[in-house]
């Protein structure tokens, strides 16, 4: 309670300047913490750049290797069927 030498726009105004400091603690802690967490998001997207290149370099790289067992497949029956003779129908 205010003592009777105290003015009570004095007490309002020290009250508020509580309040205002409280406010802004909070407020730089809230900083702090959007900082660090944008910061951890900005290391994840990373890892997941890296992630989806390499999957990709990856993705290419079975693309070139199943093109090629394709290929040397292919090769294989059009020489039976050659030697065959016969349109490519192997003997009973």
């Amino acid at each position: 309670m205010a003592s009777m030498d105290e003015d009570p726009l004095d007490e309002s105004r020290q009250f508020m300047r509580e309040l205002i400091l409280r406010f802004e603690r909070s407020f730089q802690e809230v900083s702090r913490s959007i900082a660090s967490n944008t910061r951890a998001v900005e290391q994840v997207e990373i890892r997941l750049r890296n992630f989806n290149r390499e999957m990709e370099e990856r993705h290419l790289e079975l693309r070139a290797e199943y093109q090629a067992q394709r290929g040397t497949l292919l090769a294989i029956l059009d020489r039976l069927d050659r030697l065959n003779g016969n349109g490519g129908t192997a003997p009973a």
